[in-house]
């Protein structure tokens, strides 16, 4: 487990196993992508914990590639147009429902300002709660 308090704690390309926790309000500009297994990004409270999103238009925050993904209590902001929070893919081309085999888990928490928030393809369970 990683306690994130600064940008520089939160890599481009998530750590296999690992767990990030949000510790205040941390500025993202580039995109972090997910692909490895066994990550999570968390905070303490929604309220106080947040990923305020500003890198470029018609970008995600998080691009999530075939593998099970949580986030939970934290508030995810963003003030940039053509923005969006999250892409999520988990499928092969081919048969109906072929390589869907992950859970994608958004947990108690919140998205404010945001212009677009997800494009969720292929997963076999999508948790939001």
């Amino acid at each position: 487990m990683g306690q994130v308090t600064d940008p520089s704690h939160l890599p481009a390309v998530l750590i296999g196993n690992t767990t990030y926790v949000i510790i205040g309000t941390i500025d993202v500009s580039t995109t972090i992508t997910v692909n490895v297994e066994g990550c999570a990004i968390i905070g303490r409270d929604r309220n106080k914990d947040c990923i305020n999103w500003i890198g470029p238009a018609n970008n995600f925050l998080f691009d999530v590639i075939d593998v099970d993904f949580e986030l939970s209590n934290i508030k995810i902001t963003s003030g940039v147009a053509d923005n969006a929070i999250l892409q999520a893919n988990n499928y092969n081309a081919g048969d109906y429902n072929e390589g869907r085999i992950k859970t994608l888990s958004i947990t108690n928490c919140q998205f404010r300002g945001c212009y677009d928030l997800m494009d969720i393809n292929g997963y076999d369970l999508v948790d939001i709660s």
